[in-house]
């Protein structure tokens, strides 16, 4: 007979250091999660030396990047393995288990795969596996530099018209008007000559023969290009932007600009009074003259023009009255552009304001007038600036003509023909010549209109340097931590792993009778398994003993955490049943290892 202490030594109570202190780890990751979030929220962008350095070294910021990662998602992982050390250490102390659940839990918190675990305990493994893995794939989406555009508000200098002495200095003289010419381009108050050549090709490709949008490029160096109509807006992008452009980061800026919406009007008059006649200056030289609708009464138009005869000319003439209301413009021509003869176009200068905005990677300038804007301020309320820009159109008219053609009468013809073009292209019904005539020639002079507007607000800016300032929301390209999807879900996942953790403090009490012993340090096990007593090994010896299946016999011996011991239950059952037999305490004589041996094998076979 063997005698058995009557009191086993008892496992000590986990310290509240010991039990609490390992979820500290969630304060880091919940402030590094907030940080993030708030960042998205707010959109910060990490600074020029940081951007800097990410895109000189991306593999670096990979590496760093993973490393971050995958040790955040270690935190979250010990979290949720400790919540299960915590939870399954309760249950062994309160009931048995069987080996295969006790090793299904060492290989779960170890994170460890093994085909000879039962198939169910398989699945819940490759499950709990795969969401060990989650946490660290989040935190790379989170924490990942990715490419944004980033908008700040910046003030760039726009035209204006507070000082209007250069426009008005004789500018019924051809010559000597201001001028400058430095390496943005050239720029002038003479528009309608010394720009004859780009407002020509303006009118000719006013019109796009497949109805697409028009593109055409700005009179300068800036090598800046208009997609539509530019209104006269956007003068000052690529001439007083530097502060913008230069910046590699820039990828796009906008701003608003007042300007005006030429709204062009064409017509057939058939009962003009403006008309060409010889001279008797020359057999060469011809004059056209007469009223128009807006003339000053009793002032004729009259403008001179050279050909052979009148069949190559193209006369636009214009009211020279700045004063007069409304601005229109009357076409005569000859035989040779007899489509373009008796027609008269009223153009409409509208105060508005435009929305521009500036595509500093293509170069690109859209121009977009802003609906629904009252009382919008009129640039230039004398009236001089629109008389000018209507008066260019006569200027353009008697320069170019030769003795052999009209090159602005081929320009509109051009537009003329390539909307026809376009309607045929459209599968519409094909429009009559007069219908032709007068679409092309709007577009043609609403076209032209633009870029002298735009051509007098660039000399008042380099020329006159008069200018206003005007705020510009400048798109850069910048780093953003993280893709707001992953931060929202690794935000959550935290949210949960913390509500997780108030959950089983709640439901333990604070995992109450948690003691000092831990089936995963290889210490405790053995030294609570030898204290045990042979029980679990005579179990073990018994499975075997049936010869098929001997893993699967053994795994389902069932054990239970008691004090400091790790005793199979079979065994603490006939202990128990020991106690209920005899006043004594467990301390009384019990069989000997060879009688306890029979017994417990006579259990196990029961």
């Amino acid at each position: 007979m063997v005698i058995l202490s009557a009191k086993r030594d008892q496992a000590p109570p986990l310290s509240p250091v010991a039990k609490y202190w390992v979820f500290a780890s969630l304060i880091l990751t919940t402030i590094i999660s907030s940080l993030l979030l708030a960042g998205n929220v707010r959109k910060w962008n990490l600074s020029k030396d940081i951007y800097d350095f990410i895109v000189g070294n991306r593999a670096t910021t990979q590496l760093i990047v993973q490393v971050c990662a995958n040790g955040l998602g270690f935190l979250h992982v010990t979290i949720i393995c400790l919540l299960v050390n915590y939870a399954t250490r309760l249950r062994l102390a309160s009931v048995a288990v069987s080996l295969d659940t006790l090793r299904f839990w060492t290989y779960l918190l170890s994170q460890h795969w093994n085909w000879e675990l039962p198939l169910h305990f398989l699945i819940a493994l490759l499950a709990f596996l795969g969401l060990c893995i989650v946490p660290s794939a989040l935190w790379a989406g989170a924490i990942t530099p990715i490419s944004v555009i980033a908008f700040e508000q910046q003030t760039i200098p726009l035209p204006s018209y507070s000082n209007t002495t250069l426009l008005n200095q004789n500018w019924t003289d051809r010559s000597n008007l201001p001028s400058v010419r430095n390496s943005k381009g050239f720029f002038t108050y003479n528009v309608g000559e010394e720009f004859l050549g780009d407002l020509l090709a303006s009118a000719a490709s006013a019109t796009t023969i497949d109805g697409s949008v028009r593109q055409h490029a700005k009179s300068d160096f800036s090598r800046y290009t208009y997609s539509g109509r530019s209104y006269g807006a956007g003068a000052s992008v690529g001439l007083t932007d530097d502060n913008i452009i230069l910046d590699p980061l820039v990828t796009q800026y906008s701003f608003q600009e007042a300007g005006y919406a030429p709204m062009v009007t064409c017509i057939y008059n058939t009962s003009s009074a403006y008309s060409i006649d010889p001279t008797a200056l020359s057999p060469f030289v011809y004059a056209a003259s007469g009223l128009l609708p807006n003339s000053n009464p009793g002032q004729q138009e009259w403008s001179r023009y050279t050909g052979y005869s009148t069949d190559t000319i193209v006369a636009i003439g214009v009211a020279t009255d700045p004063e007069e209301i409304g601005r229109m413009i009357g076409i005569a021509a000859g035989s040779d552009y007899a489509t373009l003869n008796d027609t008269q176009c009223t153009i409409d200068f509208q105060p508005a304001q435009f929305n521009v905005t500036v595509d500093t990677i293509n170069r690109n300038i859209t121009v977009t007038p802003v609906k629904g804007v009252a009382n919008t301020t009129n640039i230039e309320p004398s009236g001089m600036l629109t008389f000018l820009t209507t008066w260019q159109l006569t200027l353009i008219s008697t320069d170019q003509t030769s003795l052999y053609s009209s090159l602005v009468g081929n320009s509109i013809n051009a537009s003329v023909n390539n909307y026809i073009t376009a309607v045929a292209n459209g599968n519409g019904d094909p429009p009559t010549i007069a219908e032709a005539t007068l679409a092309g020639m709007s577009n043609s002079v609403s076209a032209m209109i633009d870029d002298i507007l735009t051509d007098y607000a660039s000399a008042q800016l380099m020329v006159a340097n008069d200018t206003q300032a005007a705020t510009a929301s400048v798109g850069f390209q910048a780093l953003q931590l993280g893709q707001q999807e992953y931060i929202i879900g690794i935000t959550i996942f935290n949210g949960i792993i913390i509500m997780l953790v108030l959950a089983e403090a709640v439901r333990t009490r604070g995992w109450k009778g948690l003691v000092d012993f831990d089936y995963m340090d290889p210490r405790n096990l053995i030294i609570a398994s030898s204290r045990g007593g042979e029980g679990i090994a005579v179990a073990a010896d018994y499975k075997r003993a049936w010869g098929k299946s001997v893993a699967h016999q053994i795994g389902r011996i069932r054990v239970r955490h008691k004090g400091s011991h790790l005793v199979s239950a079979e065994l603490e059952n006939w202990m128990k049943a020991a106690e209920r037999n005899s006043d004594a305490s467990i301390g009384t004589l019990v069989p000997d290892p060879d009688e306890q041996r029979q017994r417990l094998a006579h259990s196990l076979t029961i």
